[in-house]
C-alpha cells in the first residue's frame, strides 16, 4: 500500500504533485515530520490594555526583571506573587502611545531603557528603581533602539526625522551630544523611513527600500556605514527578529534571512503570496516576531483582519522555505522571557502567592514557568492582556497530503481505507481522516465525512472511484502527539477511463 508523507506547506503552489495547501496548528520538525502546537497557558493578572511590548533582562548579580507596556502604563512582573505591578513614571503621568507605536526595551549593564517613539525615553536601574523615569542626557525620542558590541546605545526613526540614526557616546548611554566621545547622528537620504534596527558586532539598519550595515572603525569616521541591499528593505517593521548572527525579515516580495550581516537568502518560496494576500494592511502595528531562544525557529504573529494578531506562523530555519506551518492564536505580543515565573509549589506556608496545585489557570507541572533558571523561552500576551506560555495541551491539528493520482492519471481508483501515521501522545485520542477526491484538476475537491480511526488505526471509507486523491488527517486537541508523519492508503483499481 502506498505511503504519502505530509509534505511542506506551500499554499502558493498548485495542488498536484507539490506541497500541501492545508496545514494547521502544527510546526515543522527538522526531519520533515510535524509536531503539535500547544495552547497558550495564561498566568498572572491582566494589564490595563493591549500589551504593546515586553522585555526580560538578567542583571550582573543574577536579578531578573521583566517589563510590559501598554498605551498608557509600564508594568514590572513579580515572580513571587505572579502579578504585574504598575511602575509608570512618577513624573509625567501616563504615556500616550497611539496604535502604531510600541515599547522597545534595551539593556545596558544594569540599566534598562524603554522607548516608544512618542514619549521621552525612560530608564530603570535594576535593584534600585521603583518607577521608570526620564532617561538622562535627553536622548532623541525614537521608535527603535539597540546596543552595539562597541559600547554604543543606538536609536533610530526619531521624531526629528524617520530616516535618522543616532548613537550615544561610547560606553556612556546617558550622553547624547553629537561629537562628544564619538556620539553622533546621521540621516539616511535615500531608502525611505527606518523600519528596524538590530545591534551586535555589526549594526544593521532596515529601511523600506534599503538595508545598511555599520562597522565600528573609531574616530573620526566612527561607523563605516555601507549599503547591504539597495533595492530591498523591510516593509513590515514587526517582522524583524534576530538571534546570534541571523536576522529574519519581511520585504515587499517575501521573507528573507540575513546571516552575518553579509548574505541574504529568500526563505518564503511557497508562502510569500499567502502572507501578503491575507495580511491586514491597516494593522501592521499588530505584527510581532521572535526567534525561539531554544530552537532554530522564526515565529511571526500577524493579523488577517483589523485588530490583534490572529495567526501565528512558525518557520524551521534549518529547512528554509520548506519549514513553514501556520496556527491560530490571538496574540497581542511575542517576546523572549527568562523562565522565572517561579510558580510556588509550597502550598501550605500561608505566604502571599501560595496556591493549591489544583487552582485553575496554573501551568502544567512540566511547564517552563517552574524552572526558575536564567533560560529564555517564548512568551506571549493573549487577547485577555495576560502573560502566557505555549505549555497547554496540543491544539486540534489538520494536515493534508499532496494531491496525487494514485492509480496514474489514466486510471480511477477507489480508496478503501486510510491509515494515519501519528506517533506519541495520548493513546486514548484517535486521529480522524477524510478523503479528498476529484476527476479533473479544474473540479472542486469533494471531501468525505470524517472517519475516526478504529482500534487498529484504520479509517474505513466508502467513496466513489476518482482520478485524483488527497487525504486529510485531523488530530483532536489534547492528543499531544510527537510526530505527524503521513498516511498509508489502500487503493483498489476501478478500471480504465
Amino acid at each position: 500500500m502506498p505511503i504519502a508523507v505530509f509534505p511542506p506547506w506551500t499554499p502558493d503552489y498548485a495542488d498536484l504533485g507539490a506541497g500541501s495547501r492545508v496545514v494547521q496548528n502544527v510546526f515543522r520538525r527538522k526531519n520533515g515530520t510535524y509536531g503539535a502546537m500547544r495552547a497558550l497557558s495564561e498566568i498572572g493578572n491582566a494589564l490595563d490594555g493591549v500589551c504593546k511590548g515586553a522585555g526580560s533582562f538578567y542583571s550582573s548579580d543574577g536579578t531578573i526583571v521583566t517589563f510590559a507596556g501598554t498605551a498608557t502604563k509600564l508594568y514590572l512582573w513579580n515572580a513571587t506573587t505572579q502579578t504585574w505591578g504598575d511602575v509608570t513614571r512618577a513624573v509625567g503621568g501616563d504615556y500616550t502611545l497611539a496604535d502604531e507605536h510600541r515599547w522597545v526595551f534595551t539593556q545596558v549593564a544594569d540599566r534598562v531603557f524603554a522607548d516608544n517613539g512618542v514619549d521621552a525615553g525612560q530608564y530603570w536601574d535594576i535593584g534600585t528603581s521603583t518607577n521608570f523615569a526620564a532617561a538622562p542626557g535627553s536622548p532623541p525620542i525614537a521608535r527603535y533602539a539597540a546596543n552595539s558590541d562597541n559600547g554604543f546605545l543606538h536609536r533610530a526613526h526619531t521624531t526629528t526625522d524617520n530616516r535618522e540614526a543616532e548613537w550615544s557616546s561610547q560606553f556612556d548611554p546617558n550622553e547624547h551630544t553629537p561629537g562628544t566621545n564619538q556620539g553622533d547622528v546621521q540621516t539616511f537620504q535615500e531608502g525611505g523611513r527606518i523600519t528596524g534596527l538590530v545591534g551586535g558586532e555589526v549594526m544593521v539598519w532596515f529601511q523600506e527600500q534599503k538595508i545598511r550595515r555599520g562597522f565600528y572603525v573609531g574616530p573620526d569616521l566612527i561607523f563605516q556605514i555601507n549599503e547591504l541591499a539597495s533595492q530591498l528593505g523591510c516593509t513590515v517593521p514587526g517582522s524583524i527578529a534576530s538571534r546570534e548572527r541571523t536576522i529574519v525579515f519581511r520585504a515587499n516580495d517575501g521573507f528573507y534571512r540575513l546571516d552575518g550581516a553579509q548574505s541574504i537568502t529568500p526563505i518564503g518560496d511557497g508562502v510569500d503570496d499567502e502572507f501578503w494576500t491575507n495580511l491586514a494592511s491597516d494593522s501592521l502595528h499588530s505584527v510581532w516576531s521572535i526567534m525561539d531562544p531554544l530552537r532554530p525557529y522564526f515565529m511571526i504573529a500577524w493579523p488577517t483582519s483589523t485588530g490583534i494578531a490572529d495567526t501565528l506562523w512558525v518557520c524551521n530555519l534549518a529547512l528554509g522555505s520548506d519549514g513553514w506551518a501556520p496556527s491560530s492564536y490571538n496574540i497581542e505580543c511575542l517576546f523572549p522571557m527568562y523562565a522565572t515565573s517561579s510558580v510556588d509549589l509550597d502550598t501550605d506556608s500561608g505566604e502571599a502567592g501560595d496556591a493549591d496545585l489544583d487552582t485553575p489557570g496554573l501551568p502544567s507541572l512540566d511547564s517552563d514557568s517552574y524552572r526558575g533558571s536564567p533560560v529564555q523561552v517564548v512568551a506571549a500576551f493573549t487577547s485577555n492582556h495576560k502573560l502566557a506560555f505555549f505549555t497547554g495541551d496540543s491544539l486540534e491539528a489538520t494536515l493534508d497530503t499532496v494531491e496525487t493520482a494514485i492509480g496514474g492519471v489514466s486510471r480511477q481508483v477507489e480508496i478503501d481505507r486510510v491509515i494515519p501515521l501519528i506517533t506519541g501522545g495520548s493513546a486514548s485520542v484517535s486521529p480522524k481522516a477524510k478523503l479528498g477526491y476529484r476527476q479533473r484538476q479544474q473540479d472542486a475537491v469533494t471531501y468525505s465525512s470524517e472517519v475516526t480511526a478504529d482500534d487498529q488505526g484504520d479509517c474505513w471509507l466508502a467513496e466513489p472511484p476518482s482520478r485524483f486523491q488527497r487525504a486529510r488527517v485531523i488530530v483532536p486537541s489534547g492528543s499531544n502527539f510527537t510526530h505527524a508523519i503521513g498516511v498509508e492508503y489502500e487503493p483498489r483499481q476501478a478500471g480504465d477511463l
